[in-house]
């Protein structure tokens, strides 16, 4: 509620702990909220999950994008994936993504052992992409500006809005 009072207008919901029914259950109400301030939400799960709760869309986990074939939603549903590589980018366009972030770009909490990418191999795959990607891991407002120069649309981030004071 916090997030989105302050502006927040596309949301991930992303919650991998959870069963599949827990999911969905939260899903609903977390777009219900999404919705009272006009904003977007996609599911990290299994695409059918973006179907089943009325959801703007998925955000395909990359073991999810690369087990695909095909767009897994129709046009007019947004369809996101996270990319670590040269051969997950060219897999998401190859499939219609609409939109990537490439992580980790900075070294990050949430993934305390991942490699980190640094800006000069992010903007090198930022450079194949044909479509928007956004900088993911370790963001924050102050990387902005950096990722625009990278060629990126801008950051992608999660404990920088919620540990924000505002």
């Amino acid at each position: 509620d916090a997030a989105l009072c302050g502006g927040a207008q596309l949301v991930q919901l992303r919650a991998k702990t959870l069963g599949t029914a827990e999911y969905v259950e939260i899903a609903r109400r977390a777009l219900a909220l999404c919705q009272k301030y006009k904003a977007r939400m996609l599911v990290n799960a299994e695409p059918v999950v973006a179907a089943e709760t009325g959801a703007d869309g998925v955000h395909l986990t990359s073991a999810r994008l690369m087990a695909l074939r095909d767009r897994p939603l129709p046009r007019g549903a947004w369809v996101a994936a996270s990319c670590h590589s040269r051969a997950e980018l060219e897999h998401a366009r190859a499939i219609g993504v609409d939109f990537a972030v490439i992580a980790p770009v900075m070294p990050t909490a949430s993934h305390p052992h991942s490699a980190s990418l640094g800006w000069n191999n992010a903007q090198q795959l930022t450079e194949i992409a044909s479509f928007p990607v956004y900088a993911l891991g370790g963001m924050s407002a102050a990387h902005v500006a950096t990722a625009i120069d990278a060629g990126m649309q801008g950051v992608a981030a999660i404990g920088a809005i919620w540990n924000a004071e505002d």
